[in-house]
């Protein structure tokens, strides 16, 4: 958590060296920290007690090991930094960039129109516009998103040919290294889920993670238990919240 930290703050070149620069230049131009802020700040009041209190956790932790952590702070040669609430949304935000594959291909696409034209487009059929969508009948929204950050929109700049070569692929060079720092793969890191309801049938939800495994691992068992609540499954250190995983209700 603490190196997904540095990545998504751009700050890479700072403990991994220089060749990492570019990586940091362009999660500096994402700056996803000044959006988690605006997430945590826009949250409602139970989700930043629930965040405030892991952080509390998570900040103890830090203080009680009386800077013994893992072979892998003594091998970087740095110790953890402080946890603020807003870190839990800084890597959640990681991750929704990390996963969206579009982004990725879409660069890589006009990468290949710009070695062999518009022809290259037909290597991706577009989804023909008089077929059906999978939620095409859904229109159901159960969150109030008056009060959350939605999305947030930015100035588009053009990316220039010089000396008859895309600048693009200087780009996929460095997502491909920020990949590589977070131990994914370019397509391979999107999840996704689905349900099944017959008439008459109990659900059938099921969630499939796409990601490789990485050491280490950016999953972690969890298994919490009280009186009137009891869940297991995977969590993201860093994130107060389950990724998969089945309750009493739901497996």
């Amino acid at each position: 958590m603490c190196h997904q930290k540095i990545v998504a703050q751009g700050r890479a070149a700072e403990f991994y060296g220089e060749r990492y620069i570019n990586c940091d230049l362009f999660m500096r131009a994402l700056n996803l920290v000044a959006l988690s802020n605006e997430l945590f700040n826009s949250a409602d009041t139970y989700t930043k007690e629930v965040i405030k209190s892991y952080t509390n956790g998570i900040n103890y932790y830090i203080s009680d090991k009386n800077n013994q952590f893992s072979v892998e702070f003594d091998a970087l040669g740095f110790l953890p930094e402080k946890w603020l609430p807003a870190d839990c949304f800084l890597l959640l935000r990681l991750w929704s960039f990390i996963c969206s594959n579009n982004f990725h291909f879409d660069i890589l696409m006009s990468n290949i129109v710009s070695k062999v034209g518009e022809r290259g487009l037909d290597l991706l059929p577009l989804y023909p516009d008089n077929s059906h969508f999978v939620l095409d009948d859904i229109v159901h929204s159960p969150t109030n998103r008056n009060n959350y950050v939605i999305q947030r929109t930015f100035d588009t700049i053009p990316i220039e040919y010089k000396d008859g070569d895309y600048q693009g692929s200087n780009l996929l060079n460095t997502l491909s290294d920020i990949y590589t720092l977070l131990g994914k793969k370019s397509g391979d890191v999107s999840d996704n889920s689905w349900a099944i309801k017959k008439p008459d049938q109990d659900l059938i939800f099921a969630y499939d993670l796409h990601s490789t495994l990485s050491l280490p691992s950016n999953w972690m068992p969890m298994k919490v238990t009280s009186p009137s609540y009891n869940i297991v499954g995977i969590t993201m250190p860093g994130v107060p919240v389950f990724i998969t995983g089945r309750n009493n209700n739901i497996a």
